[in-house]
Parts: C-alpha cells; sequence; structure tokens
C-alpha cells in the first residue's frame, strides 16, 4: 500500500454507493461475490478505497461498451459535477440528468436499461443547470427526464459539443 493510499480517508457504504451511481445493497452484492475490493474494519464496519472503486468501475466498463473512456466524435466523460445528454439507442429519448461523477451514474444506467445508451454531450453544473435544461426543454418532455429527440434539442447538444471542440 503507497504513503498516499493510507493517508486518503476510506468511504462508508453510503459514500461508495454514491460514488458508484448504485444502492447500497447493490454495493453490498458486489462485495459479497468478491467483486469488489472492502476493508473490513469490524462485523459490522465495512470501508471502501476510493481507488479500489475507481479500479472498479474501469473493470466495469468494456472495450465494447457503449460508453468507452473516450472515442473520437464522442464527448469525454468528465470526472465533476455535470449534466449530462443520454440517448437511448440510436434514434430514442433523450435522457437529461446530473451526476457527481457522470462514469459512475451511466454505469448505473446501463445495468438498469433494456437498450445501448449513448452518451451524447455533458455540460458543467449541478442540480440547478440540471433543472434549467429540463425547462428549456419541458416541450419535449416524455416522462421524468427523458425527451424526445427533437431538432432543438440535438441541435443544442451539438452546440455543446462544438463548443467543447474549441
Amino acid at each position: 500500500m503507497t504513503a498516499a493510499a493510507r493517508l486518503e480517508p476510506l468511504l462508508d457504504e453510503a459514500d461508495a454507493a454514491e460514488m458508484l451511481g448504485l444502492s447500497v445493497k447493490t454495493l453490498q452484492g458486489l462485495r459479497r461475490r468478491g467483486e469488489i475490493a472492502y476493508i473490513r474494519l469490524s462485523s459490522r464496519m465495512i470501508r471502501y478505497q476510493r481507488k479500489n472503486l475507481e479500479d472498479y468501475l474501469e473493470r466495469s466498463v468494456t472495450v465494447d461498451s457503449p460508453l468507452p473512456r473516450e472515442l473520437p466524435g464522442l464527448p469525454t466523460i468528465p470526472r465533476r459535477p455535470s449534466v449530462y445528454f443520454v440517448r437511448s439507442g440510436k434514434h430514442g429519448p433523450i435522457k437529461i440528468g446530473f451526476a457527481n461523477t457522470v462514469r459512475s451514474r451511466l454505469h448505473a444506467l446501463r445495468t438498469a436499461h433494456h437498450e445501448e445508451l449513448i452518451l451524447l454531450a455533458t455540460m458543467a453544473g449541478g442540480a440547478v443547470q440540471e433543472q434549467r435544461m429540463h425547462e428549456k426543454f419541458a416541450h419535449l418532455r416524455l416522462r421524468g427526464e427523458w425527451f424526445s429527440p427533437d431538432e432543438d434539442l440535438l441541435c443544442f447538444i451539438e452546440s455543446l459539443n462544438e463548443w467543447a471542440g474549441q
């Protein structure tokens, strides 16, 4: 163990689950199946190192995944609070959501969704910015955070990608 790893604070189950974009129950299942490293401090006190959680995320996003780390033409997945735009399939609806770590959130969405999810764009911001996007595209809302892939929304997403590319 490196000196930096020893100094890094350990995360409890709630914080670890939030970082991964999973429920505590799902995280516990991963731990029981040996899919994620953990530290048992006592019979009821389980802790996680951030590095081990990041390693799990890296292993869980495979090369043929619809959510790669980086591919030409696709946005880079940020490691900061962001509003994201994810499309269900090639022609499906678009989810406008917010996450502290987009990679973790996309992983969680992918495991619970029946179609390929494609990250279209991200923008800096939090819950307030997400709410503004929901209001801006309210006329396209299908249900919850899912919106019709209308020209207004697609042009906005394209402008985000053009701005990010400059």
